[in-house]
């Protein structure tokens, strides 16, 4: 199985002080043959994911979920 993060750059954050950031932000992390999998994996163990509109959402392939730094 491939390991896919899942990013999107849609919606914002916001810096200690409240101001507004543009920026990607992590969905989370599936495993699957390819993105597709992964992705539908993502979404049906993932319920609080299904509240939210997110429309452009990218998988980046990685080598592990090990933390390593």
């Amino acid at each position: 199985m491939k390991k896919y993060v899942l990013i999107t750059p849609d919606g914002f954050t916001q810096d200690m002080e409240g101001a507004d950031v543009e920026n990607c932000q992590v969905l989370g992390c599936a495993e699957g043959r390819d993105f597709g999998e992964a992705f539908k994996k993502f979404n049906r163990e993932n319920a609080w994911f299904s509240g939210f509109k997110f429309e452009n959402i990218k998988g980046y392939e990685v080598m592990s979920f090990e933390e390593v730094g």
